[in-house]
């Protein structure tokens, strides 16, 4: 069984990218509180919609998710047109093996920018460690996503971009309670939007 949410898309003041004829951020939650169904490939999923016509220059994710096992997690965001990318694949996990027991929380989402050097493989590594969530002190937050987000480039970003979240172990459990994308705006807004996601 899938869990579907769309939703209806709060507005976030946005800074425009250089050149760039329009930039949105596209914002569900805080506080979806929509259930990962544990040990199992299908997942649950978020829809935001994005509507004006704009053509993708840049984009960047911000994610607010509870759980307690970030290398039990397989994030692929989908855009309008069908084109899936990667964010994350299980962080920390060595040939299939079990990934890292940090966890993840809603007080800090976790960011996905093209832009950033840290791989987000190493979400995870140390400092962090299973008593840590990303983001909480050392332990960072923001990584370079699994796959690149330049596939988006070029596409129109009207329609559904959806957000999957798997996760691929069993006993560790967890909640979306929020997802942001933004487009064509100025480094720095997508923290701009894990600071509208955090509870």
């Amino acid at each position: 069984m899938k869990f579907i949410k769309r939703l209806a898309i709060t507005s976030v003041p946005t800074l425009l990218l250089a050149g760039a004829a329009h930039a949105d951020i596209l914002l569900a939650g805080p506080g979806l509180n929509l259930d990962i169904p544990d040990d199992d490939p299908v997942g649950a999923s978020v829809t935001v919609v994005a509507s004006g016509g704009m053509t993708v220059e840049t984009i960047a994710v911000a994610v607010s998710i509870d759980h307690t096992w970030v290398g039990d997690h397989i994030w692929t965001l989908t855009s309008p047109s069908g084109t899936s990318v990667v964010l994350m694949d299980r962080p920390g996990g060595v040939d299939g093996g079990v990934g890292d027991s940090t966890n993840l929380s809603s007080e800090a989402g976790v960011i996905l920018d093209d832009r950033f050097q840290t791989p987000v493989e190493e979400a995870g590594a140390d400092p962090c460690d299973s008593s840590d969530f990303l983001g909480n002190g050392e332990c960072p937050r923001a990584f370079a996503p699994e796959q690149s987000l330049a596939a988006f480039v070029g596409e129109v970003a009207d329609g559904e971009w959806t957000l999957t979240v798997t996760d691929n172990a069993g006993a560790d459990t967890g909640t979306i309670n929020g997802f942001a994308i933004a487009l064509n705006n100025r480094p720095g807004q997508a923290e701009v939007a894990a600071k509208q996601l955090a509870q």
